[in-house]
């Protein structure tokens, strides 16, 4: 009866023991720019400001010209996976490898759009 009880005593605090989540994996994207040309002339930038905002933006990659305001949004990441949202019905789900995040085109999703960290 000793011995069980002990046993007890020594397994007890591994199986209430608190666990820490392994956050060492988690990609952050906060303070991070990416960069993606399109095959019509279009240079999209990506700027994430912290951990759930992210701001679009587009460019005539010719002249370099900004097209149109800054778009504002919010992220999620789980994993590799990313998902831009701009509102209820536009968002886009990619992937993030290394320095490189992926995603499929809105209107050919044939297409894929591939951002470079900068």
């Amino acid at each position: 009866m000793k011995k069980v009880i002990l046993a007890m005593v020594l397994i007890l605090p591994l199986v209430f023991q608190s666990c820490k989540k392994d956050d060492d994996n988690k990609i952050s994207l906060a303070g991070t720019k990416w960069e993606c040309t399109t095959t019509d002339g279009y240079k999209i930038s990506l700027e994430f400001p912290d951990d759930s905002k992210f701001v679009m933006t587009y460019y005539f990659a010719s002249n370099g010209e900004m097209d149109g305001s800054p778009i504002p949004g919010t992220y999620t990441v789980s994993g590799s996976q990313i998902t831009l949202i701009l509102d209820a019905n536009n968002q886009s789900t990619g992937t993030i490898s290394g320095n490189k995040m992926t995603f499929p085109d809105s209107d050919d999703p044939s297409i894929q759009l591939v951002f470079t960290k900068k």
